[in-house]
């Protein structure tokens, strides 16, 4: 039976083999499951500093303690706390200094299985963190808005808690149009200035609110960078536009206002445009325009007028006359009476 023994050591070898690589499945399998990714994050703060975040993920289906934790240049916040199984944590790390070239985050994870692994992490940073002036010129400023042509109102604000320098400010302003149509621009014209409203933005105001009124008639709306003195008194075809000053632009200056593109265009009826000739006042009545004068009386002792002729200086004279004969009687009689005794 000589020639099966090396078929028995073959076979003998082929196993061996074959437990040496399970075992070393079973050995090297809970290191190749198990993991405690790490990531960081920097963001340049107001007073020129960093603050990194880091976030460890855990793969495995166990908690994870973190232990041995070293930060550089400035350390933690607070302790990492465990990792739930198939979920993460982050830690943060406050006043990296604007001249660091990097920020490092190194541990120790451990698992209830008693498996552990250290790991590390770095953030580069960009050396550009500068502190962020107390305040801002209007021409660097962002700024955002809001927009509803349909009921006539826009606020405008200062974006991310900017304030204005003292001798800077910036004039918002919206308007609305009557147009003659529901069309696009050019079929709307003319277009005639109906209201407006403007606000200014400077150190103490750092936002503004914006409201007009609304023809009964087809609208244009239009939310505009600049003041009372920028807002366009109408449109007609090949007259001025105010282009990339509507706000939400996507050149300057509208562009340095984050929102929804100011202009609305709107309305279901026509306007009805009013007109400037002079109504003509029709003629007067023959009654009312040909009525005699009343001749005025002169005024007492007053000279003038016509002379008295004819009968009526016959009757002035025969009056007189009667009065003068009368009077005379009247005063015989009167005497006569005074002569005769009393009986």
């Amino acid at each position: 039976m000589p020639r099966t023994l090396p078929a028995r050591r073959f076979l003998g070898l082929i196993a061996a083999a074959a437990i040496g690589l399970f075992g070393a499945f079973l050995i090297s399998s809970p290191a190749s499951a198990h993991d405690a990714a790490v990531k960081g994050t920097a963001d340049c703060q107001s007073d020129g500093t960093y603050t990194v975040t880091w976030t460890i993920a855990n793969d495995w289906t166990s908690a994870a303690s973190i232990t041995d934790v070293k930060a550089a240049p400035v350390d933690l916040k607070a302790a990492v706390a465990d990792v739930a199984a198939k979920s993460s944590t982050t830690a943060t790390q406050p006043a990296v200094p604007a001249d660091a070239k990097q920020a490092t985050l190194d541990f120790t994870a451990r698992w209830s299985d008693g498996y552990s692994m250290h790991k590390s992490g770095t953030v580069t940073l960009p050396g550009t963190c500068t502190p962020k002036p107390d305040c801002v010129a209007a021409s660097a400023a962002s700024y955002q808005h809001t927009f509803d042509g349909a009921k006539g109102t826009a606020t405008v604000s200062l974006a991310d808690g900017q304030k204005l320098c003292k001798d800077s400010s910036q004039d918002f302003s919206l308007a609305s149009y009557t147009a003659q149509s529901a069309g696009d621009f050019a079929s709307s014209l003319p277009q005639t200035l109906f209201d407006q409203d403007s606000g200014t933005i400077d150190a103490k105001h750092t936002s503004v609110t914006l409201t007009v009124k609304l023809p009964d008639c087809y609208v244009q709306v239009d939310l505009i960078w600049g003041g009372k003195a920028e807002v366009l008194p109408g449109f007609t075809k090949g007259s001025p536009t105010y282009g990339s000053k509507i706000l939400g632009s996507k050149g300057a200056p509208g562009n340095l206002s984050k929102g929804d593109f100011g202009a609305y265009h709107g309305g279901s009826t026509a306007c009805v445009v009013a007109s400037t000739s002079p109504s003509v006042s029709p003629s007067a009545s023959p009654s009312a325009t040909s009525a005699a004068p009343v001749a005025s009386s002169p005024a007492p002792g007053a000279g003038g007028g016509l002379p008295v002729t004819g009968t009526s200086l016959t009757a002035f004279i025969a009056a007189a006359v009667v009065l003068i004969g009368g009077g005379a009687a009247l005063f015989v009689l009167a005497r006569k009476r005074r002569a005769t005794p009393a009986e």
